[in-house]
């Protein structure tokens, strides 16, 4: 008997596949007369054909899965990563502040300090007293008082001044801001030298000026202090693939 072994069954080949009587040695059944190796042959050629197939499909999933990684490994080579803000950044603000500089504006008012028939030596050590109360303070630059008697006291000064070209002073070279408190308390302090020039224990008032009582005020200045209110922009890195995958811009 012709020995094959098919899918490790030998004893398939003793028997008739169509009748089932146990086979001699000829090509065919005594039985039904049916081929001896027909089936046998039919099952060879299926199992080839299947095979094929496997390599078929075995090939193609293998070159799906060689694209699809070739596809992931330049997705990632060429990924861009990039900041994205997730609350914008808080700017810092300001408010406006006033304080005080530590100098003082000094300014004059309208009430005489002296009276008509006082000595004159206490009208003197009158002014005197004005003058050291306020004018002694670290004067600031503001709007203080030009006093009357001030610009009186200096237009009478200009045209005694030997350096006066036709009614106006010669330009000085140190040149310097014109400050009121300065300046009233520069006249002020000129007054009361003519008036100690002037008179003496035995001399009395006998009219009064325009010059009054001098006061004086904190010079003020304003100043921008932070709200203390920046906060940064919150941001993560972000990463886009293939220009449409992940967080693209």
């Amino acid at each position: 008997m012709r020995a094959c072994v098919i899918c490790g069954i030998e004893e398939d080949l003793m028997y008739c596949r169509e009748c089932g009587q146990e086979l001699g040695e000829g090509e065919y059944c005594r039985n039904c007369g049916a081929k001896r190796f027909a089936a046998l042959e039919e099952e060879l050629a299926k199992k080839k054909g299947l095979s094929k197939r496997a390599r078929i499909v075995l090939i193609a999933n293998a070159s799906v899965c060689l694209v699809l990684a070739a596809v992931v490994v330049y997705a990632f080579a060429t990924a861009r990563h990039w900041t994205k803000v997730d609350v914008p950044e808080q700017p810092e603000t300001f408010h406006t502040e006033t304080y005080e500089t530590g100098k003082y504006i000094v300014h004059m008012d309208d009430e005489p300090v002296c009276y008509v028939g006082q000595s004159w030596q206490e009208c003197t050590n009158a002014y005197i007293a004005e003058y050291n109360r306020e004018c002694t303070k670290p004067l600031g630059y503001g709007s203080g008082s030009e006093s009357k008697a001030g610009f009186q006291f200096r237009s009478q000064a200009r045209f005694d001044n030997p350096d006066e070209v036709d009614g106006f002073l010669r330009p000085v070279a140190n040149f310097k801001f014109y400050n009121p408190s300065e300046e009233l308390c520069s006249d002020y302090k000129a007054m009361i030298e003519d008036m100690q020039s002037k008179g003496n224990q035995w001399t009395y008032v006998g009219s009064l000026g325009d010059w009054g009582h001098l006061y004086s005020e904190p010079q003020t200045e304003t100043k921008q202090v932070s709200n203390n209110d920046y906060k940064p922009a919150v941001t993560h890195e972000a990463v886009c693939y293939l220009g449409f995958i992940g967080e693209c811009e």
